[in-house]
């Protein structure tokens, strides 16, 4: 079973071929880690947390990490809510976590700013769309990604088109384990390269609530050198 549980122990045991164990896990399929008890797959997270970084490749364990925080992540999203239906978003209540995040485009710091609270049950693509509403982009049918390194194209990221080597952005806000005073990005449109700095100013617990902007400041078109007669789809592919 994975090689992370001796038969006869309770704890997981770091096997000696590390490097080998997290690059099956950084790049295993869905159907892959199905074959696992999901009990066994978190206890194998909470072990990776107990790795040190100086004695494996950080960015491997990283990938790893995240891998499972996505499949441990999608399971949860899928468990039945307790009518036995599936929740649906307009059926979220309770107490969430509220994060209070301060979002520009590159270089804007100063001019173009927004404000805004999510709760950590959404999903990256809910918080790609609420920042293109924050900032009034009406063409929202472009490739994104969020990179959790600010740096765009880099193997750091969730993608909202990713392969099996790569990080879904259907994964809920809170597998990503934020904290206050960290960055990521949103990099939205891989011809335009619109890239959005976000900042966590805060955590706390609140209940749910739709992502809404509280201050804004400034203005930034989505298409600034469009001229005004010419309509986008009259253009030749």
């Amino acid at each position: 079973m994975f090689g992370f549980f001796s038969p006869d122990d309770d704890e997981p045991d770091i096997p000696p071929e590390t490097n080998e164990l997290l690059t099956f896990l950084a790049d295993a399929a869905d159907e892959a880690l199905d074959t696992f008890p999901p009990d066994e797959l978190s206890m194998v997270r909470i072990l990776l947390d107990t790795l040190d970084e100086t004695e494996v490749p950080k960015s491997l364990l990283n990938q790893a990490r995240r891998r499972l925080d996505q499949y441990l992540g999608n399971i949860s999203s899928k468990e039945d809510g307790p009518t036995g239906k599936r929740q649906t978003r307009s059926s979220k209540s309770g107490t969430d976590l509220e994060l209070t995040l301060k979002v520009y485009p590159q270089g804007m710091s100063r001019e173009v700013t927004r404000t805004m609270t999510v709760c950590a049950s959404d999903t990256l693509d809910d918080l790609c769309y609420a920042i293109l509403d924050a900032f009034e982009f009406y063409d929202i049918s472009h490739l994104y990604e969020f990179n959790m390194d600010c740096r765009p194209y880099s193997f750091d990221s969730y993608q909202c088109d990713a392969d099996i080597d790569r990080f879904s952005t259907r994964v809920k806000i809170s597998s990503l384990n934020l904290m206050k005073g960290q960055k990521f990005a949103l990099h939205y449109d891989f011809g335009d390269d619109w890239l959005f700095i976000i900042r966590v100013q805060s955590i706390q617990k609140a209940p749910y609530h739709p992502a809404h902007v509280t201050k804004s400041k400034g203005h930034v078109e989505q298409y600034p050198d469009w001229d005004d007669d010419e309509d986008p789809d009259d253009w030749e592919d």
